[in-house]
């Protein structure tokens, strides 16, 4: 797990923490460790795009926990959408 800090900025200091758990529909068991693999390299890239960070990935085959950390500018319905986004379409 990467260790995060306070984000100050002039006015303000801060540190959101979210935690997302996505499941497959009727939390059928069908991630295979492969494709947990390549979901949480993708994760990683759009976390780098997107400017929060990826602090802790967890999956079983029905389910997959991540914890982020986001800028305060920056809502969790955004976050989830970019992730989801991108990870439907790889």
């Amino acid at each position: 797990m990467c260790e995060s800090v306070l984000r100050k900025g002039r006015h303000s200091v801060s540190r959101l923490v979210v935690h997302l758990v996505f499941a497959t529909r009727y939390r059928k068991r069908i991630l295979e460790s492969n494709h947990l693999a390549r979901m949480h390299s993708v994760c990683i890239r759009v976390a780098e795009k997107s400017g929060f960070q990826l602090l802790e990935f967890n999956a079983e085959p029905d389910h997959a926990h991540l914890l982020i950390e986001h800028l305060p500018a920056t809502p969790v319905s955004q976050l989830v959408s970019q992730i989801k986004g991108v990870t439907s379409r790889v």
